[in-house]
Order: C-alpha cells, then structure tokens, then sequence
C-alpha cells in the first residue's frame, strides 16, 4: 500500500491503453509519463486531440523549462572547468491554425528525409477522407489520384525541389502551371514529369474532373505552418534528440481537417517505426503519446501497434471509453484491447467499459457462508446453529467500484500475469504560474533562405495572373 509503481522499460514497449471520462485524470497520467521519459533524456511526441494550452504549458514546464535552468547553472561551472556544456532540450509545438500563430512551429507533411516518396504519400492518402467516418464529405480518392500524386512527388523529389501542399494543388489545379513545372525538372524527375502529363493529356477533362476531390481537400492546408519548405518539425531528425513536441489539434474547429492533419502524423509515425526496425542500430526508445486516440486513429493503426515493440516506441494510447474506438469501424476497438497489453481505467462513467475491464481482471474464489433454518408452524423462521460453507467466483475488480472511482484513482492491469489489477493514484502535476518560463512562444517569420531554395508556385501563379490581368488566386 501507498507504493510507487515502477515498470521496466522492456515491459513498457508493449503498448498501454488508457480509459477514462474527461475531468479524473487521465491527461495527469500522461504528462507524468511523458514527463518521467524526457528526464531520461528521450523524445517525447504529444498528440492531443482536446488542444488544451494548459497541457501545452505543464508539458512545457515540466520538461523544457525545469531541465534547461538546470543545464544553464550546471554549464556556468562546466565552462570554468574546461568541460564540455550540456545542450539545451528543445521543445516544440504545432497548432495549424491562425489564432494560435504566437505558438506554432512549422511541419511539412510532405518532406521526411528516412521516409521514400512512397512511404510519404502513403502517409497522406491514408488519411484523406476516411470512408468509415460518418462525417466525411464522400470524397474518398481514386486510384488516378493516387497515382498522379505519387509521380508529381516523385519528380520533384528527383529533382531536388523542396515543396509543400499548396505547390502540389496549384500544380493540379491549373493546367497552365503543369506545362509551366517542365522548367524546373531535372535529371531523374523528367521521366515521372513525362508519365504525369501523359496521364493529364490522356483525356483532359476527365482528368481535371477526377482530381478536384484531392485538390479540395489539399485546400485545407493553406495554413503557413504546414507549407514551410524547412520544416522545424521533422521527426527522424528529432527522433535521435531528446526534443519534446506538442501537436494541439482542436477537433471542434475544424472537424475533418484536424482528423487529416492528424492521421498525416500518426502514419509517418508507423513509416518512422518500419524504418527504424529495418535498421536497429538506429533503434531508441521515444515516447509517443496519443490523447483522445479514437479522434485519429483508423482501422489500419492496429497493425502498427502490433508491430510498435521491436521499433523502439513507449507508445501510449488514451480515450474516454470503448464507444470511442467502436466509432472507428468495426472490429476495430476488439482489435485495440487485444494489442494493448497494459490497461489503465479511471472512472469511466459508461458501464460497458467498466464491465469489459472487470472481466479482464477475471474473478477469484469467495467463501460463502449459509445457515441452516428451521420453522415450525405458526413460528418464525429461526436458525439452528449449524451451516454451509461454499466457494464462489466473483469479479476481482466490480464494475459498480470503477464506476465510483474519485478523481485521481485509477485501476491498472499490466500485461504481465499477476494475481489482480492495482488500484492507483495518480500524480497531479500543479499548474505552473505564469512567468519568465512563457517567452517560449514563437513569433512566425518567414525563412529568407527557405523561400529561396523552395518551388514558391503559388506566388508565382499569382504573378503570372497579374501579367495576363486575370485574378489573384484567393487566400493564396
């Protein structure tokens, strides 16, 4: 009783689900995680689909704030020594949308150094316009569209281009700006240039009407932060770091773009991992926290939790309760439960999750004690001294005692056999006053360099559009 837990690493890479209802701790229990890796010096990647700055501001404090203050007072009497300084940890965050510009870093969905063309394009239709999602708009992608956006990326890849989403709409949308793009095009990208304006010439119409599905939904990414063409944020370099990233991603926003932004991330998250396994000497233990999962995640994310263990990833998986993963797809959220091992339940405030962990927990032998009776007639029934003695199953955990869990108290059943799950408190982390510690927030401000060595087609679509007197592209 009143003990710390303590759970190995070897036991932590098989992934943990956490449940419970909103307000009784459980985002608490994932900042104490993340907070407890980054102290051991590994990268921390924080998905949060609430976007709450407050998680933004502990997660910050706790991990940047505190470790780089004691680096800095540390180095004063390092540098008197002659030793080497310890680096400052970084941390960054991304919310990809205009109110919170004062915070947010740059990532470019389209560029990853360890990942090839494939891998990144596969990351991106994976995540556009999820056919089992009742909210989608029905514009699920074709086959020509995922044809065309792979060789377009692969030319200018080939070519040597650093490129963003908006390049690539402009460059579908106006046909013009096709024929333009032979300009750029060199060496290995000519012969992928060469099939995609086969594929446009084929049947024009056609074409242009099969690709506006994908160029509504690239649409949605015209915010700066995602079209950086030197992207702060890029995983496989942060991943050899003991960097901390927060992604807020506000779902009451912007519903269908924030689930793309968002499942743009967690299967670059699954390509990183395969790449990693491929080459173990790369292998380290990164932390990988994904609050309101059911948000992002779809049916095709199984098989990577499957796989998670050997990359190298503490991936760490949180909702509210079943029904958020049975909204996925079908089957979907008895695959989840099956591959995450280790489960921690706050209170659920739903009876179907409360009875599905108390029968994870399994039952345990009770006595029972019976007395035998007599009655006479006309008399009340009255005992004789004697008994039964009997054995019963019962519920190691009832599904009535989760349900009455106060804030802070947890159950764990970790994924190795013990006799019973551990009922838990919680740390709860103080919010830190606001302070010196805030001037983290980053003002946005345009890479001179970057802007140089980038496609840049929308402002010159926009210029072309000026020298023929037509109309500037809108929201370019």
């Amino acid at each position: 009783m009143n003990q710390p837990l303590f759970m190995l690493d070897k036991f932590r890479t098989q992934p943990t689900i956490v449940l419970g209802t909103t307000g009784y701790g459980k985002t608490e229990f994932l900042l104490s995680q993340c907070i407890q890796d980054s102290l051991k010096n590994r990268p921390v990647f924080f998905l949060d689909g609430k976007c709450e700055i407050d998680t933004m501001h502990k997660l910050y404090y706790y991990t940047t704030y505190t470790a780089n203050r004691w680096r800095t007072q540390q180095n004063i009497t390092r540098a008197k020594q002659g030793l080497p300084l310890y680096p400052m940890k970084r941390f960054y965050s991304f919310f990809p949308v205009p109110n919170l510009d004062q915070y947010t870093y740059s990532w470019n969905p389209l560029l990853c150094s360890m990942l090839n063309i494939d891998d990144v394009a596969e990351a991106f239709f994976n995540a556009y316009s999820l056919p089992t999602r009742q909210d989608t708009d029905g514009t699920y992608y074709t086959d020509r569209q995922r044809e065309v956006f792979k060789k377009l990326l692969s030319a200018l890849n080939a070519s040597g281009l650093a490129y963003n989403t908006q390049d690539v709409r402009v460059v579908l949308e106006y046909e013009d700006m096709l024929d333009a793009l032979s300009k750029f095009i060199k060496g290995a990208g000519v012969e992928f240039y060469a099939d995609l304006v086969r594929i446009r010439n084929a049947n024009k119409k056609e074409f242009r009407k099969d690709m506006q599905g994908l160029i509504n939904h690239l649409m949605q990414f015209r915010h700066w932060s995602l079209n950086s063409y030197n992207p702060a944020i890029q995983f496989d370099q942060l991943l050899a770091t003991d960097a901390v990233v927060y992604i807020g991603l506000p779902l009451n926003m912007q519903n269908s773009f924030m689930r793309s932004v968002g499942n743009i991330l967690i299967n670059q998250l699954k390509a990183l991992s395969g790449a990693i396994q491929a080459n173990s000497g790369n292998r380290r233990l990164a932390n990988v926290t994904i609050d309101e999962a059911g948000s992002f995640v779809d049916n095709a994310f199984v098989d990577w939790v499957c796989k998670v263990r050997s990359s190298g990833m503490l991936l760490t998986l949180a909702c509210q309760g079943i029904a958020d993963l049975e909204e996925v797809g079908k089957g979907f959220s008895e695959r989840i439960l099956i591959n995450t091992p280790h489960t921690v339940v706050f209170n659920p405030r739903c009876l179907k999750t409360a009875k599905w962990f108390s029968g994870l927990s399994g039952t345990e032998q009770i006595r029972t004690y019976a007395a035998n009776v007599k009655s006479e007639e006309n008399e009340d029934i009255s005992e004789t001294g004697a008994g039964t003695l009997k054995l019963a199953a019962a519920d190691r955990v009832p599904a009535e005692s989760l349900m009455h869990l106060q804030m802070g108290q947890c159950m764990f059943k970790p994924g190795v056999k013990v006799g019973r799950a551990f009922r838990m408190a919680s740390p709860y982390l103080p919010k830190p006053e606001l302070g010196e510690w805030v001037n983290f927030t980053r003002q946005y401000y345009p890479e001179v360099e970057a802007v140089q060595k980038g496609l840049n087609l929308v402002p010159l679509l926009n210029q072309v559009r000026r020298q023929v007197g037509s109309k500037v592209l809108a929201n370019a």
